[in-house]
Formats: structure tokens, sequence, C-alpha cells
């Protein structure tokens, strides 16, 4: 079955090729009509830093936003997302004055709720939110959530490309025949490239091929560094160490890559670990919490993550029959990190 099922998705991608080469002209179209100069390169009054990637989801943006953001948080900073799967169609959105997953986003919530004091501003129009942030907020520095491919229609002075090393650049292919937003390629325009979940593969030919793409950028290398456990309805109940190790957990996750987030709870040393995955960005149904519930049964526990825990936390939904804890994860720069910093206040 399992077989047959991946010659299927193999023969899909194949016929997807040539849309692939669409999507290529299209990318190359976009590129000339800015170098030409029939359409204008614009640019916000302020420090423009971007966070993105080359690939669909799973590289580990919003935990770096956090991390910049850190180094960052003195430099009248605010943060500019997309909001990818909100539940709200209004053009900019403030995080100030609206707080929940489902009209930010969830990622945007998450950035919200752990920058205190940092505005996240929402619009697929990252200039006009970028304005929006600099007149609201004066904001003097401003992440760019997501805008590597957004580099040729807004200036910016540093970008920052992650490269995801458990699985960089798929099969090499264009979306939709492969996970690539562009070419391996583009990486040339790379001030900075991260390799992150660099914990969970062996990097060395990746940066070998990194360096020859882009010779002169910065190369980081970054992993996760996961916290134990809290309750996620009670962040001052945190799981110790032995009452992890030896138990049966149940794995849940809607993230672009669910097998990183249950490697770092492998690392707890359960005595089974139940993947109960769902799509990247789902909002969790009452029908989806019995379905956890069922799936969880043999579990002792259920731990999901941060990006998922913001959405459980609903007063509409019913609890889980098992207790549920949210890992707390951060980024932890193993090599390159004085001189990202060195950039970053440059």
């Amino acid at each position: 079955m399992k077989s047959s099922r991946a010659y299927f998705i193999k023969a899909l991608l194949y016929l997807l090729f040539p849309v692939s080469l669409l999507y290529l002209a299209a990318l190359k179209s976009k590129e000339l009509l800015f170098a030409v100069s029939l359409l204008k390169k614009r640019q916000l009054p302020a420090k423009v830093i971007s966070v993105g990637n080359i690939t669909l989801g799973g590289t580990g943006k919003t935990p770096h936003v956090l991390y910049l953001a850190g180094v960052l948080k003195d430099k009248n900073l605010a943060v500019i997302t997309r909001g990818y799967a909100r539940k709200n169609a209004r053009k900019i959105i403030f995080s100030k004055e609206e707080m929940s997953p489902e009209v930010l986003g969830d990622e945007p919530f998450l950035l919200a709720s752990e920058l205190s004091g940092v505005p996240v501003v929402v619009s697929k129009d990252r200039f006009a939110a970028g304005l929006a942030a600099v007149e609201k907020y004066s904001a003097k520095t401003l992440i760019l959530d997501d805008g590597f491919q957004r580099r040729v229609a807004l200036a910016r002075d540093l970008d920052i490309v992650l490269v995801d090393s458990m699985n960089p650049f798929g099969n090499g292919r264009l979306f939709p025949s492969g996970i690539l937003r562009e070419p391996k390629s583009a990486l040339l325009a790379a001030d900075v490239i991260i390799l992150s979940k660099c914990d969970a593969a062996e990097t060395t030919e990746l940066e070998a091929e990194v360096r020859r793409l882009n010779p002169g950028a910065l190369i980081v290398k970054s992993r996760y560094a996961p916290d134990f456990p809290v309750n996620i309805r009670d962040n001052s109940q945190k799981l110790r160490l032995e009452e992890i190790s030896g138990k049966r957990v149940a794995a849940l996750s809607g993230v672009g890559s669910p097998e990183y987030f249950e490697k770092l709870l492998s690392g707890f040393g359960p005595k089974e670990l139940v993947p109960v995955r769902f799509l990247d960005h789902h909002y969790y149904s009452a029908a989806d919490i019995r379905k956890i519930d069922r799936l969880a049964s043999s579990c002792d526990m259920i731990i999901t993550t941060e990006k998922d825990a913001v959405k459980l936390i609903n007063r509409l939904l019913p609890e889980t029959k098992l207790p549920a804890y949210v890992l707390p994860v951060r980024v932890k720069l193993v090599s390159g990190e004085a001189e990202l910093r060195a950039r970053l206040n440059g």
C-alpha cells in the first residue's frame, strides 16, 4: 500500500512539472519587469530586515523571528507579517487592537503573545503594513516575516534566508511538482543564510552547496532548544523529566515539519511516541478534539507545539480527555551568532 501511494505521488509530481515551468516563467517575468523599471521597487522609511525561505513551510521562520526580535527589541521594532490562513479579510490588522489567532493568524498571534511591547502588523500588502507601523508606532526597524519573495518589489537592508537542514530543497523542483518557491540560485540574493535544525542532519554537504550558491553570504547554523512542557491552560504547571520518561506520549502538531517536533519530544525519553498530525495552520474543531482523543487513547498525555496551543486554548472547544501540554522552544545559534548580531546592529 505504501509503495503504491509513493508511486502515485511520484507520478503526480511528474505530471505537474509543466506547471512548474509556467510558475518559473512567471517568476522570471516579474523580475524582468522590475529590472527594466516598468515596475518600481518601493522603499520604506525604516530599516527593513527580511526573514524568509525558498521552500514551502517548515523551516522555522516564526521561532527565528522571535530570536531576532529579542536582539532588536530596543530598536523601535515592529514585525510585519502576512497572517497566513487568518479568518479576517481586513487589509491591515494591528495586534495591539485585535488579539486572537483567528483574526491575526496563528503565527502572528504567537509572535504578538511572545513579543510583549512589540507591535505585530498583519497584511498581505507588506509596504502598506510597514508604512502603518512607522506612522502608528514610530517604528524605526521592521522585521519582515516571510519576505524573501518580495525582494524585487520592496527594498530591504538585510535579507536572512532559512534553509531546513532536514529537507533543504526537496526533489529540487519548483512548486507544484516540488517544494521550491524559487530556484536554488535565488540564494545568491541572501545576505545571511541560516541552516536551521542543524542538530537533526549532517550539514557538511549542505553547507558546501550553499557556499557554492552564494560565496559571500554569512552562513549561520541553528537548532531548537526545548524547555520542559507546560500545562496548556496553566503555564505554572511544568512537567519534570521523570513524568515524561517511560510514558506514552501523543505528539500533536499542525506544522510544516512535524518530524522535527517529534524528534525534540523523543529527547525526553518517552516509552512510545504516537504522532497525531494535522495540516500546517490547521484550526481545530470539536470533531478534531474527539479525533485527537481517539488517536491518543493509549497514551498518558498529549504534548503539542506552541503554534497549535494558541488555537487549542479556545473557550468554545472541549478539553482533551488526557492532560495536554505545550512544548516551549527557542532558537539557539550553533555558529555565527556574533557575526549575525553585528550585522543586525550595523
